[in-house]
């Protein structure tokens, strides 16, 4: 494994690919040592007024650990944070960070996370994933976070508009065959479809184009309305 040392509110960061992926989910002992997630949510200022006004509710940023980072040496400083765990959801792996403020940056990685390398919401997904038999895959934090408040709860992210291989790898390590896309109704989204439709060599891919644009803006009733 792969130990990349950075800093996130004085925490190290590690970043790795495992080669067994359901090891990582059920053996302890093969984890990667780490600041653990009650050590990253006590450095983060919660809840976020900017995701609640736009319907996200505070329980459902809670389980994600959403935050502002407030410690003024830090690089995530005021922004947003979405903090990313190993599978087993105990271990940091490092974050991306978005700006409440007009600026070039609006989501920042913090140095030394590839965030090519995982998708976000795993942890949690994982066994909702298993139960289902089935990927929802979105593009976004938001996206992934609005699914998960309306009870869908294997739904994961892939941090943007391209679907890399190590990301494809994590699918496969899944066990499961079916994937659905559920990406914006724009360019950027018909990109990702197009990216994924690789993936119907190994999986049976279904594509859901939302009547929305974002799909992060959609309300919890809309996203339940899907025919997933």
């Amino acid at each position: 494994m792969l130990k990349l040392a950075s800093t996130f509110c004085g925490a190290e960061q590690v970043d790795y690919v495992s080669d067994a992926f359901n090891d990582i989910v059920l053996r302890d002992k093969d984890r990667p040592s780490g600041p653990s997630r009650e050590e990253i949510r006590s450095k983060l200022i919660r809840p976020v007024d900017f995701y609640i006004k736009r319907g996200f509710s505070s329980e459902i940023l809670d389980i994600f650990d959403v935050g502002i980072c407030n410690d003024p040496t830090k690089e995530m400083h005021g922004r947003v944070v979405f903090p990313v765990y190993d599978p087993t959801g105990k271990v940091f792996i490092g974050c991306v960070g978005r700006t409440l403020i007009s600026a070039p940056d609006k989501w920042k990685n913090q140095k030394g996370f590839k965030k090519s390398h995982h998708l976000y919401g795993l942890w949690l997904a994982f066994q909702a994933i298993c139960q289902a038999g089935r990927i929802i895959l979105v593009e976004g934090q938001g996206d992934v976070i609005r699914f998960h408040q309306a009870g869908i709860k294997n739904a994961v992210g892939i941090f943007g508009s391209r679907l890399s291989d190590h990301q494809e790898l994590l699918l496969q390590k899944t066990g499961v065959t079916n994937i659905t896309t559920v990406f914006d109704h724009d360019e950027a989204g018909d990109k990702c479809r197009e990216d994924c439709n690789k993936l119907s060599r190994l999986f049976n891919v279904k594509h859901v184009v939302p009547d929305i644009d974002d799909v992060g803006e959609m309300s919890v009733e809309e996203v339940q309305g899907l025919k997933l």
